[in-house]
């Protein structure tokens, strides 16, 4: 759904209604990734590219 494009009042429906089901969660990388601009489509998502990876020290 990151390029779907949604009613303001079905953003926030969805957002308050989105239950996480952790209490806590951790990250073990994180990532620098290039989109297309803008994202619209699936074919946007398929095309993002990873540039860098780095491994979090806990």
């Amino acid at each position: 759904m990151i390029y779907q494009h949604l009613d303001q009042a079905v953003q926030k429906k969805l957002a308050t209604e989105l239950v996480i089901p952790y209490s806590q969660v951790f990250f073990d990388q994180v990532r620098a990734i290039s989109t297309p601009e803008p994202v619209r489509s699936g074919e946007d998502v398929e095309k993002w590219q990873t540039l860098s990876v780095r491994k979090l020290v806990s």
